[in-house]
């Protein structure tokens, strides 16, 4: 490895050296497309107020002429059009604008225009009419002392107006009788023109406005209206802004980057359809770099602790990015700040930037970086990968940041039109991420803390999406960083974790690709993009879950897991007749924790045996109900006071921190546990004590084990030397996490051969460890109305590969009125196809509105029975529009049991549109509202298919869902339905293949 990265970096040194200054990158020039088509100078003065005056520019051009002169509506004197654009001139000036560019108007085919325009009066001589104009911008341009491009002479030696070499769209180099505006070529050399008056006059953070008519506006051109594609405000920005050489396109994308001694970073990123989605913002950097200082550690002296911090915001074991290390132990660089000497090189289909010589702390000389980018004919996905080589030999690298993407953000300016779809738990989407932020916050998340649960985020703007993310098939240690500058734009990195870190000399080369692409829609079709690799991938070897023989199909029809402790008092509540009529005719299982010789789920985790008395009598009232028992059980945590901790020397195996410390979670002043846990390594000793303790379930009667915090608390840097050498990252931990799951399910089933696991939350590293996930923080957290809601992006993605239950409902959300909480989060489950989860007895039998609940509930199983084969099997298929008497019902959404919320609405009825593996579909709706409603929802199909008359699969007894059905085009279908309140209502369309 080493050689092979120092031969790569001398390679490519010979391409050329320059020393970087230690400056920042200059910010980006704004170019802005003002043309309007069909515009003259007199519809040019009426709006000069809005695009010039209100917000100045430093530099304006000004292109009018061709529809005052040609235009038979919109014809004006020569002399009324040198009125106009000398009022343009003055008021320019008087609102500070510092340079004014004039245009002569570009040639033209007369012949065209005559046929179009035949009742012209200069039809005689059109050309000889348009030199007048030609020569009004002239003795403006004198009289006023303004630079002007002479585009009629510039056009003139490419050939005559109506030849195939012309940049006029003629009939012979484009089939259209055009005559007047450009080519994407003669829209280049216009652009070009413009640059050369421009270049020596704009500074770094200007903008140009580009005033003018159709040929301003770019029309018959990509990115028509825009800065992007190929009109020639979006050629000008790029000449004004890129360097020379530093760009990389295919048909699908097109990026250019900044020098190496400016940064790197990203200047423009433009789609197939020219859509650009940078507009400027960060300090240039493609990369960052965090070393620390590496501590000294006294290998024959016993470790410490530090506290274990479940902020998302930190890395493990407390230790955050930007944390407060004193003096020069944390140092941060980044490629706009280097002194480096830098270099560029191409391949075929390639761009390698390359810093080397960085100083780190006093030593001289020692670090390089590099970055390389590969764009394949062909290949929708741009592919990065970063390197370096570190030669310090008192500082390691902690964190790679690359590629850095800055600049994201709007053209247009409208902010509000932004989304961000990001997998935090099983999907958050964020409106205004800019101005309003990320989360609340600038976000550093973790990949199996659930705040990062898939590996890609996707930023879209009026059905324009920019895909930022992995393709990593052996789920290496990483971190996903969005920030926002609250103003202009956001960034986007990913944070890699060398495998060697603290150990110096240190040379690494991220071992997967970081990816971007464009797309056209939303954060469903960003999904189907995810999927379509994710498929692929070892954590869905298993198959979809209709097949997938490793999951029991006991599991798989479990229609509810209560969540119901043994440590509860009072089963009779659970056995009470009115709750047992609920679940009758249902597979019931209960979610139970408390149990164990002390009652708790982490004091002396995970030695819980032997059972007591109660918990034996427990376990036998179930068994005679027959619902399956999943006990409660900490995947991660190990009381330093148990048993198996001070047998097995556990202080040899938990986590290390960067510093040496054993990781701890401290509940010692929890009146419930009373304990401080070691994170265990997930190594052959913490596997015995966790698979005894699993295994003594299996015998006791327990059908499956909930471990919590396995897959949810954090892919933990472990530099314990027992345990990875001290790599820190890598994907050892995770790695050794699964083989250990698998080894003690396999203990598990040679007592039972069916006996299940499920952990917290969803992160997609364990799907083929783990047959379910508890997704009780879809319902949990970050739900902030109309700024941030939950959205299904992992059940786009894997919903029929895997299964996910529960909702995290409490008694705030059941006593509001109307029990809206309750009906939503419920509802909500239900609609993405999440099992029924978590329910208590309590909830549908004593707290107020229990009535409500209970039939609620009743009408929830029911549907669920008859839609298993969608909800539980079936593919998500993209969300239905809805439309018709649909209010919005206002409620307050509680983050778990607590009485802490958010006050927002939803609309009255929701929908979700699925394809059975049969390939039948189903339309699911549900009404969280106490009036009924009658919506229409419209559905995509496939194509070569046709629908039959939709069946009701479920609607509450005594109601009429009046379901009708009309179509809308070949491949849609609109669907009218009345549903009732409170309740879902599932409607079948079977599919037929057409003829």
């Amino acid at each position: 490895m080493k050689h092979r990265l120092s031969r790569w970096l001398g390679v490519v040194a010979m391409a050329g050296m320059m020393t970087a200054q230690a400056t920042a990158a200059a910010p980006r020039v704004m170019v802005e497309n003002r043309g309007v088509g069909g515009h003259s100078s007199v519809n040019g003065l009426g709006r000069f107020q809005r695009d010039v005056e209100a917000t100045p520019p430093q530099h304006l051009i000004l292109y009018f002429g061709i529809n005052d002169a040609l235009n038979s509506g919109k014809l004006v004197s020569v002399e009324t059009f040198r009125a106009n654009l000398q009022q343009m001139i003055d008021r320019a000036r008087a609102c500070g604008v510092r340079t004014i560019v004039l245009t002569t108007p570009n040639p033209i085919v007369p012949e065209y225009l005559a046929e179009r325009h035949p009742k012209h009066p200069q039809k005689a001589d059109l050309n000889a009419h348009l030199a007048t104009f030609d020569q009004a911008v002239r003795d403006l341009a004198k009289k006023n002392k303004l630079p002007f491009v002479d585009l009629a002479r510039a056009l003139a030696p490419f050939g005559s107006v109506d030849g195939k070499k012309s940049l006029l769209r003629n009939a012979a180099n484009s089939r259209s009788r055009d005559g007047v505006h450009l080519t994407a070529e003669g829209y280049r050399v216009m652009a070009g023109l413009y640059a050369s008056v421009l270049k020596p006059l704009v500074k770094p953070g200007d903008r140009v406005v580009c005033l003018g008519d159709s040929i301003t506006y770019g029309a018959a051109m990509k990115g028509a209206g825009t800065t992007h594609g190929q009109t020639y405000p979006a050629w000008l920005s790029h000449f004004l802004n890129s360097a020379d050489g530093l760009r990389i396109k295919n048909g699908s994308l097109e990026l250019a980057f900044r020098s190496p001694e400016q940064g790197g970073g990203l200047l423009s990123a433009v789609g197939a359809n020219g859509h650009e989605f940078l507009n400027g913002g960060g300090d240039g950097s493609l990369w960052r770099i965090h070393l620390r200082r590496i501590p000294e550690i006294d290998p024959n002296a016993a470790p410490t602790t530090a506290k274990l911090s479940l902020d998302p915001e930190r890395a493990d074991g407390g230790t955050r990015m930007d944390d407060g290390s004193e003096g020069d132990d944390l140092i941060v660089l980044s490629a706009a700040e280097a002194q480096a000497q830098c270099s560029v090189s191409r391949g075929a289909d390639s761009l390698t930037l390359v810093w080397k010589g960085m100083d780190v702390g006093g030593a001289k000389g020692v670090l390089d970086v590099s970055v390389t980018v590969r764009l394949k004919p062909g290949d929708e996905f741009a592919r990065f990968r970063a390197g370096f080589s570190n030669r310090s030999k008192t500082h390691t690298v902690l964190y790679l940041v690359a590629p850095l993407v800055q600049g994201v953000g709007p053209t247009d300016g409208d902010f509000e039109a932004d989304r961000l779809a990001i997998p935090c738990y099983t999907g958050r989407l964020i409106r205004n991420p800019i101005r309003k932020g990320l989360l609340g916050k600038d976000r550093r998340f973790q990949p199996n803390r659930s705040g990062h649960s898939m590996q890609f985020d996707a930023y879209y703007h009026k059905g324009d999406g920019l895909y930022l993310g992995c393709f990593d098939s052996e789920q290496y240690v990483k971190r996903y960083l969005l920030e926002t500058d609250r103003k202009q734009s956001l960034s986007w990195a990913v944070v890699h974790v060398p495998d060697n870190v603290r150990r110096v000399p240190q040379e690494w080369e991220v071992p997967y690709d970081t990816v971007l692409r464009t797309f056209r829609g939303d954060w469903y079709d960003a999904a189907k993009i995810y999927r379509r690799w994710a498929l692929g991938q070892s954590w869905t070897k298993q198959g979809p879950l209709l097949s997938r023989a490793d999951t029991p199909q006991w599991f798989k029809e479990i229609d509810e897991w209560l969540l119901w402790g043994f440590h509860k008092s009072g089963r009779e509540r659970l056995y009470a007749d009115k709750v047992q009529a609920l679940y009758k005719g249902l597979n019931v299982g209960m979610h139970a924790g408390g149990w164990g010789k002390n009652g708790q789920s982490q004091s002396e985790t995970p030695d819980h045996f032997p059972l007591r008395d109660t918990d034996k009598a427990f376990l036998q009232d179930a068994k005679s109900h027959n619902y399956a028992i999943m006990g409660y059980i900490q995947g991660v945590c190990w009381d330093v006071e148990s048993p198996s901790f001070k047998a097995l020397n556990g202080v040899d195996h938990t986590v290390r921190t960067f510093e040496g410390k054993r990781l701890v979670w401290d509940f010692s002043a929890s009146k419930l546990h009373a304990c401080v846990c070691a994170i265990a390594s997930p190594g052959p000793v913490w596997e015995k004590a966790l698979g005894d303790t699993v295994e003594k379930m299996a015998k006791a009667g327990f059908r499956a084990a909930y471990l919590d915090s396995n897959n949810h608390a954090g892919t933990y840097l472990n530099f314990n030397p027992n345990y990875g050498e001290e790599r820190g990252g890598g994907r050892a931990y995770i790695a050794n996490n699964r083989r250990m799951v698998r080894a003690i399910k396999e203990r598990a089933r040679k007592i039972d051969p069916e006996f299940c696991f499920t952990a917290e939350s969803f992160w997609e590293g364990n799907m083929a460890e783990l047959d379910a996930f508890v997704a009780c923080n879809t319902t949990n957290q970050y739900l902030e109305g109309a700024r941030v809601s939950a959205i299904p992006l992992a059940q786009s993605v894997y919903h029929d590969y895997t299964i996910l239950y529960s909702a995290w409902v409490g008694k705030p959300d059941l006593e509001q009125p109307g029990a809206r909480g309750y009906i939503a989060k419920f509802g909500q489950a239900f609609l993405w196809g999440v099992k029924a989860g978590w329910n208590q007895p309590t909830l549908v039998n004593e707290y107020k509105n229990y009535e409500i609940a209970y039939e609620a509930t009743r009408r929830r199983y029911a549907a669920g029975r008859v839609a298993g084969p969608y909800l539980t099997y079936g593919t998500m298929m993209r969300p239905p529009v809805l439309s018709g008497e649909n209010p919005p019902v206002a409620f307050t959404w509680y983050r778990g049991w607590s009485s802490r919320g958010y006050d927002i609405t939803q609309p009255a009825v929701q929908a979700t549109w699925w394809k059975s593996p049969d390939r039948a579909f189903a339309l699911v709706l549900y009404n969280i509202d106490d009036a009924a409603h009658t919506v229409e929802a419209r559905v995509e199909l496939p194509v070569k298919y046709y629908a039959t008359t939709p069946k009701t699969l479920y609607a509450p007894e005594g109601t009429d869902p009046a379901v009708t059905m009309k179509a809308d085009g070949r491949n849609a279908v609109w669907i009218r339905c009345t549903v009732p309140p409170r309740s879902p209502l599932v409607i079948e369309i079977l599919k037929r293949r057409s003829r």
